[in-house]
This record gives C-alpha cells, structure tokens and sequence, in this order.
C-alpha cells in the first residue's frame, strides 16, 4: 500500500472524527454490555440454548467495542500520523481484532443455525441442543482462531522471510498485502458465512409463511365445518356419523376438525371453546388472520435485516481489500479508514438486531434501565 501521509487530518478535523468514533464506541460498549447483564440477572435467559450464542456474540462484539474500535479513535485522534505504542502493542491489537470480528461472524451464523435445526429437527431440538455443547461450541472457535491470527500476524515476517512495515508510524496486519491469503480470508470470512446466513434465514422465514398459512387454511375450514353443524342451545345436538376415536367415538365433523389441525390436542381445545359460538369464533378467526399476517411480515423483516446489516457492513471492506492488494496505488486512508468503521459497526447494530427482537431480552433491558417496574412474573414465550 502507498505511504500515509504525515498528519492525515487537522487538528480540528481530527477531533471531530475522534469524536464521532468514541460515540460510536460508547453506544457499542453499552449495547453489549447491557446483552452480557441481561443474561447473567436473568435466569430464564440462562435456560434457553440460543441464548448462549448471544451472549457469546455479545462477549465478541463488546471486545470489538473495548479493543479494535478505542486502539483506532485513538490513533484517529492523532491524524493518523504515526502509530504511537510500538509494535508489540500493534500485533497484540490486530490479533484481538482480528479473532473478536472473526468470532462474531461464527455466532451469528450459530444464530441462524439454532432458529434452523428448530424447525427442522423440531420434537429431537431439545435432545440436539444442550447448554453444554453450545458452550463447547462457542469456545472452539476462540481458541482456534486465536492461535491462527496470533502465528499469521506476529510471525508473517518469520514465517515469509519478508517485513513491509515501519511500526514507528505504521500499525497493519503484513499479510494484507498478499493476494493468495486475502482471498481465502474473504472467502471463508465473507462469502461462506454470507451464503450460510443467507440460506439458513431465508429457510426460516419460508417455514413460517408455510406454517402460517396453513394454519390460517385449517381455521377457516373449521369455522366452516362447525357454522354448517351448530345447533341451537335448546336442540338436541346431532350426532351425525360416528367414527372411533381410541376408547370413545366422535362425529365425523369433530374428527375432521381434529385431524385438520398442526398441534392436535391444543388445537381441538381451543377449537371447542372458541367455536362454541360461530360468529365469535368467524371474528376472531379473521383478527388471528390479519394478526398472522402482521407476524409473518415483521418475522420477514427481521430476518431480512439479519442478512442486509450483515452484508452490508462486511461487504465494503472485503472488496477494497481485494482492491488495494491489486492495485497498490488505489489505496487512499479515508476509504480504508471507513470500511473499517463501517465492519466494526455491525458489533454496534448486533445487540439491536437479535436481542432487542427477542422479546425476555426487551423485559430485562428495561428492569435493568430502570424504565419499566419489575414484575413477579413473565409469560413470555421463546419465538424462533
């Protein structure tokens, strides 16, 4: 890459976009910190498998919040006119930058993982996911990837025979000037996990539409098969045909309502009660309608924006890396600053996107903040 310039910004320009990062650094601090408490004063947070894997892309992203994005605010503060803590400082730095981004990429593609087997192992879910094996899971890739980016950035040098960097003013990983390795980190960084994530929320959010609208088929048919065979409170009910149901025999119309439901035995419940009376059952069936609907859409957007957030903040800064390694002369520190930027920022918008969506995670954010009161007790259900 070409040669920074001395003093990339003015004292005054300086400030101002130091200003900008720490408000940003702050506001991401403060976004994950608030996810880690959440799930060690909250205990019901603590019983749920995918709760792990958010806190582990918490843990990740609050170590983006505290290391990479302080380090660089700094050298910012400074114009980027040299690097002022030495090498030793540097390499330490990059490995931890490197390993927290690269970690939060594996959690949420765990995330996207989870909602996955849950609809697709459904009833074996529980039996395939354990708290421990998760944590088994979430470790791994700190240890691996702390070992990887630990040799290739401390020991580039070692390892190639070759050194490109003056740490007096300099702080950058070596091997980002080498074509081979900045393509196999792009892909299995970017490309793997994008088509994954891609893949696994799309699969998702094609579940629940189906589910959804064949729920909403198996309402309307029975509302219509019960307004076609209720009988007033002062008639005797017809029996019609009978058929046998294990030890006791129901009318062809119940078995057919039963038998046309996804979870039979709380579905023929509220069946029974709901449709005792046929235009209150014809009402709410069309408000569960329209509220399915609502559900499914938002369900879309959530994991719409999961994919959108992640592409977008990752996509920029693999394609100028890939850039300047090629052409050495297109290097400019105000693109490669904000791609940079623009990468850590999805530890910022992660605590918005997948814990403020959880709806637990909502009610302990504000117990915590102080902005609603405690209550005794919570019946929230886990959504996928």
């Amino acid at each position: 890459m070409a040669d920074l310039p001395s003093g990339l910004y003015s004292p005054g320009v300086a400030i101002f976009v130091s200003t900008i990062l720490y408000t940003i650094v702050v506001a991401s601090i403060f976004g994950n910190l608030l996810v880690i408490v959440a799930f060690f004063t909250d205990a019901k947070l603590r019983h749920t498998v995918r709760n792990v894997y958010l806190l582990n892309l918490a843990i990740a992203d609050l170590m983006v919040a505290t290391l990479s994005m302080p380090y660089d605010a700094f050298w910012a503060r400074h114009g980027y006119a040299d690097w002022p803590l030495g090498e030793g400082v540097c390499k330490l730095w990059l490995t931890a930058d490197f390993t927290a981004c690269s970690v939060s990429v594996i959690s949420v593609i765990y995330i996207s993982l989870d909602r996955y087997w849950l609809i697709k192992k459904k009833a074996k879910y529980a039996m395939l996911q354990k708290t421990k094996k998760a944590i088994i899971m979430c470790v791994i890739p700190w240890i691996f990837l702390s070992f990887y980016y630990g040799i290739t950035i401390s020991g580039w040098s070692a390892l190639t025979g070759q050194s490109s960097l003056d740490y007096s003013w300099q702080c950058e990983a070596e091997h980002v000037n080498s074509l081979f390795f900045n393509v196999i980190t792009v892909i299995f960084e970017f490309i793997i996990p994008s088509i994954a994530i891609a893949y696994l929320n799309m699969t998702v959010y094609l579940y629940i539409r189906t589910r959804k609208r064949t729920s909403n088929q198996n309402r309307v048919f029975q509302i219509h098969l019960n307004s076609e065979n209720t009988v007033s409170p002062n008639e005797s009910p017809s029996t019609g045909d009978e058929v046998p149901c294990g030890n006791r025999r129901i009318t062809t119309t119940r078995y057919m309502s039963e038998h046309f439901t996804d979870h039979h035995e709380e579905a023929s419940a509220q069946i029974d009660q709901e449709l005792s009376n046929p235009l209150v059952a014809s009402r709410r069936t069309q408000d569960n309608i329209i509220d399915d609907s609502s559900k499914r859409g938002k369900a879309g957007r959530t994991l719409g924006l999961v994919v959108a957030v992640f592409v977008s903040c990752w996509l920029p800064y693999n394609m100028y890396l890939i850039v300047i390694t090629l052409c050495d002369s297109c290097y400019n520190e105000h693109i490669w600053t904000l791609v940079n930027w623009l990468l850590w920022c999805n530890s910022t918008v992660n605590p918005l996107i997948y814990a403020v969506t959880t709806p637990r995670f909502c009610y302990a954010f504000k117990t915590i903040v102080c902005l609603s009161k405690k209550h005794s007790q919570v019946n929230i259900h886990p959504t996928v």
